[in-house]
This record gives structure tokens, C-alpha cells and sequence, in this order.
């Protein structure tokens, strides 16, 4: 009887949600003479600023602020913003260290003389994908969106430091998979906790800048790899490219100190935290209510039905599972090994791929609202096309080679554009959005883990004719599965069109609930669904 009472109230937990949890929080300001009132936006309706409008993307505290809203959002920056894309970054510097350290003399020293680079990401997958749903459902849980991210912060960050002390494969075997577990909630769980705290507008220019940091993070962890070899290999009897690990370690230790400081996980569970007062907290909370950012509801077999039953669940994961297959970071690098280069230049000449990658991320969500998503999607087809073309006819004078490296990291900037598009797709249901996302980064890691090791099997280096093949073949079909996404999410943007006019024949007293969050929706989302 103990144990069935106990599973019972486990069982009210899990279903119990942060909206349901934050009722009891308190929702009017101490000091009574703050003005949160809006002025009217600035016009940008001129020639030249429709041309440049990309420009905006930097406009983080609009003039049209209150004072308070402004010092607020600069708040929620700094404790949350900063600390999830400084995480975000340890994660691409703790996960492209191992390519780093495999040129830079890991491969001789631990006899690595197969497929074991490869097999190190699928062990890295794996840890990925068992963690991906339960971080991403027990992350909505109330109080635990602060301290999961900070202790899957420290445990990435202690094995990151175990690294350092490898012998063998098999150690690092069950290091990386320890790795990708702990950071199974970094991507989809910050971008969770991101979307809690900002408006629409606000939301697309910080989603760039946190995948900006990915890119940052693979930059650094080169240089970082160079500068070890050059200055610290040999140092108390360790090889330069353990001492990244150590270096790596250190900086993701510095993060996690941080996020212990600042950062307060949703503002639905909490009255104050550090920067962050009592008043934020309720202008916070004011905000998600006044811009309809849905809340969760209870899981329930209808819900999940209708869930598994959409084309979302089919196609949105089929695509970013695509996306994620026209990629091998380690290519690079492998390629300036086979062709005797220094161990700096085999460390820092691919910081240009990552360079490009990162500004093509920053850039790309805001190119697609500004110039149409089916534009600069196409832009980015063709140049990924070309690419892919370059490196696989191969014997090409090496500088157009290296344009093909370099250019191929422009599809990187799709991620962040796809991913918030997905959310968008996804507006009509919490619990529709919360589980594709998770799903999409799930799947896309599931199956990586056993073709990574297959399309780019390290005998075929450094030239992967069957890899960069394969690669073209998923550039065309990522092209056709977004042409029907393009038509799905347009079609159903029509459909609540119609919906909206008969919504708006009623008057505010026969609008429900999602009535009104539909009409929200459709305001703050049109632009983006069907551009």
C-alpha cells in the first residue's frame, strides 16, 4: 500500500507544470512607481532600411522601452542569456577537443589505428539520446530547470578533465558517452528555458547569438589545442593534448561557478534570485502572460494521440535529422594531416570553418525574417550544393579545396533558423513543441551514432568520396522535405487565418482561452511561419 501510495504522488509530480506551480507566486510589483509603459516603435519602413534591416538583429533594448523593461532585459541577459550561451559553448569546446587532440598526437600516443575517432562519437550519441527526453521532460518540472543544467555542467566538466588521463580507447569509450548524457540538456533544455524568459522579437535575436557561441566554442577549442602543444607539451610529463583537456576543463569549472551565482532557471518557480529581484520576477512572469507564451498542460492520451498523429512529428525530426547528417567537423582537420601540416596549422586553419559557421548562424535566423525564409534558405542550398561538389571531384587546386571546407559551414546557419521555425510550427501545443524539439535533436543524435562511423569511415581518409557523396544525396533530400514543410506550414497558416476571422467575430466575453492564444500566435508568428 506504501509503495502504490508513493508511486502515485511521483506519478502527480511528473504531471504538475510550471504554470500550475507558479500560481501561487506573487504578481504585483513592491515598488509601486514603476512604469513598464511602452513608447511607439521607431518606423523602419524606408527603402534603406528595409535593405539593411539585418542590421537590427543588434538592436537588444529597443528605444521604445520603459527604462525598466530596458535595465530588465539587460538582467535577464546576464543571468540567463550569457550563462546558457557560455555553456553552449564549453559544449562545442569540450566536444571538438577529441578531433583537436587526435591530430595533435593523441592518435600515436594511445596506438589509435582504426575507426576510433568515429566510434568516440557514437558512444557520444548514445549518452546523447538516453538523456535527450528525460532531461527535456524533467526540465519543465518545477526547480529543476536551475540545478540540472549546473550539475550536467559539472559532470561534462569533471570527464572533460578525465580526458587528460586516458590510456586506452575503451576509457575514452565510456568518458564520451557520460559526456553526451550530461550535455543531453544543454541544446533543447536552454532553448526551453531561453524562450521562458523573452518576447518573440527579443527571443530571435538571442537565439542567435547562443548559437553564435557554438561556433566560438569550436574556434577556441583550436587555438586553445595549438597553443597547449606549442607551450605546454612535455609540462610535469603530460603531452600538449592533455593539457587541453585540463585547459577545457577549467573554463567549463569557471561556467558552472557562474551559473551557481546567476542563473535562475524560469521565472515561474522562484520570487527572486541574485540580479534578478522580486519586481523582475513579477514583470517577468507579466510579460509570458501578456504575450500568450503557452503554458503546459497535463499529459493525457488524447494530447499524445493527436501529437503522434501530426506531420509535425513526422516530418520536423526527418529534417533535422537530415540537417545534422551534412556535416563531418573532423574532415578538415584530418585532411591538413594527411598533407603534413604543422600541428598549429592543423588546429588553427579550421577556426575559418568555424568562423563562417558561427557568423552564418548569427546571421541567418534574421536574414530569414528579414528577406523571406525561402530565400535565404535556397541561398544556402546552392552554396552547400557547390561544396559538397568541390570536395567530392577533389582534385581541384588546393585553394578552391579550401573554399569548399570553408563554405561548407555555412549550413550551419539553418540550424538556429529551423529549430525556432519548428517551435513556431509548433504553436498550437505546449506539449507538441516541448516533445518535437526534444525528439528532433534525439533522432538526429540516434542516428548519427551508427552512420558517422559507416559514411565516414576513417579508411577512406582524408578523402571520403563515399562521405561527401552520401553528404549530396542529403542536400537534396533536406531541399525536398523543406519544399513540403514550406507547403504543410503555409496550408496550416490558412487554415488558422480562417480560424482568426472566426474568432474575431466574437466578442472578448465568448473568447476562450486558446482563442485568444491563437490570435496572439498568429500576430507574433506570421512573419516567420510563412515567409
Amino acid at each position: 500500500m506504501g509503495i502504490t501510495s508513493g508511486l502515485k504522488k511521483f506519478g502527480n509530480y511528473l504531471i504538475t507544470n510550471e504554470s500550475e506551480a507558479s500560481k501561487s507566486l506573487p504578481d504585483e510589483f513592491l515598488d509601486k512607481s514603476i512604469d513598464v509603459t511602452r513608447g511607439e516603435p521607431a518606423k523602419r519602413d524606408g527603402r534603406w532600411q528595409k535593405i539593411f534591416a539585418f542590421i537590427y538583429v543588434f538592436d537588444w533594448y529597443p528605444s521604445h522601452y520603459s527604462k525598466f523593461e530596458k535595465w530588465h532585459v539587460f538582467k535577464v541577459d546576464i543571468a540567463v542569456t550569457l550563462f546558457c550561451a557560455l555553456s553552449f559553448f564549453t559544449k562545442y569546446l569540450d566536444q571538438m577537443n577529441l578531433t583537436n587532440a587526435y591530430v595533435t598526437g593523441m592518435k600515436e600516443d594511445l596506438n589509435l589505428n582504426g575507426n576510433e575517432l568515429n566510434i568516440f562519437s557514437t558512444f557520444y550519441n548514445i549518452g546523447y539520446c538516453v538523456g535527450q527526453i528525460p532531461a527535456m521532460f524533467f526540465i519543465t518540472k518545477k526547480g529543476w530547470a536551475r540545478w540540472l543544467l549546473i550539475v550536467c555542467e559539472s559532470i561534462w566538466g569533471i570527464c572533460t578533465f578525465a580526458n587528460a588521463a586516458v590510456h586506452t580507447a575503451e576509457h575514452i569509450y565510456v568518458i564520451r558517452f557520460f559526456v553526451g548524457l550530461s550535455e543531453a540538456a544543454s541544446f533543447p533544455g536552454q532553448y526551453y528555458i531561453i524562450s521562458s524568459w523573452y518576447t518573440p522579437e527579443e527571443l530571435s535575436r538571442r537565439a542567435g547569438f547562443y548559437n553564435f557561441c557554438s561556433g566560438v566554442g569550436t574556434m577556441v577549442a583550436g587555438y586553445i589545442q595549438s597553443g597547449a602543444h606549442s607551450s605546454l607539451n612535455g609540462r610535469n610529463g603530460l603531452e600538449g593534448w592533455r593539457w587541453q583537456f585540463i585547459i577545457d576543463g577549467l573554463i567549463t569549472a569557471v561556467v558552472t561557478i557562474y551559473g551557481i551565482i546567476v542563473f535562475p532557471g524560469t521565472p515561474n518557480h522562484i520570487e527572486k534570485h541574485a540580479i534578478l529581484g522580486h519586481d523582475d520576477l513579477v514583470f517577468a512572469r507579466r510579460r509570458l502572460k501578456e504575450h500568450k507564451v503557452v503554458q503546459s498542460k497535463s499529459w493525457d492520451a488524447a494530447t499524445f494521440k493527436k501529437i503522434i498523429f501530426s506531420w509535425e512529428f513526422i516530418l520536423l525530426p526527418f529534417l533535422w535529422i537530415v540537417h545534422h547528417q551534412i556535416t563531418y567537423s573532423s574532415a578538415f582537420s584530418l585532411y591538413l594531416k594527411s598533407e603534413g601540416y604543422s600541428v598549429a596549422d592543423r588546429n588553427n586553419i579550421p577556426t575559418v570553418s568555424a568562423a563562417i559557421g558561427s557568423v552564418s548562424m548569427l546571421l541567418v535566423p534574421t536574414l530569414c525574417d528579414v528577406y523571406g525564409r525561402f530565400n535565404i534558405t535556397m541561398v544556402c542550398f546552392i552554396i552547400e550544393y557547390f561544396s559538397n561538389i568541390i570536395l567530392i571531384v577533389w582534385n581541384v587546386p588546393q585553394g578552391l579545396k579550401f573554399v569548399g571546407f570553408f563554405l561548407s559551414t555555412v549550413w550551419y546557419g539553418l540550424a538556429p533558423s529551423w529549430y525556432s521555425w519548428a517551435a513556431i510550427i509548433c504553436k498550437d501545443s505546449a506539449e507538441k513543441k516541448g516533445l518535437i524539439l526534444a525528439l528532433m535533436h534525439s533522432y538526429s543524435y540516434a542516428t548519427q551514432a551508427w552512420t558517422i562511423p559507416l559514411q565516414w569511415n576513417l579508411k577512406h581518409s582524408p578523402r571520403f568520396l563515399m562521405g561527401w557523396s552520401i553528404n549530396l544525396g542529403f542536400v537534396f533530400i533536406g531541399q525536398i522535405l523543406f519544399y513540403v514543410i514550406f507547403y504543410l506550414a503555409k496550408k496550416q497558416h490558412k487554415s488558422d487565418l480562417r480560424y482568426e476571422l472566426d474568432v474575431s467575430d466574437k466578442s472578448s466575453d465568448e473568447l476562450s482561452v486558446d482563442d485568444e492564444i491563437v490570435k496572439t500566435e498568429l500576430t507574433l508568428g506570421e512573419k516567420n511561419l510563412v515567409k
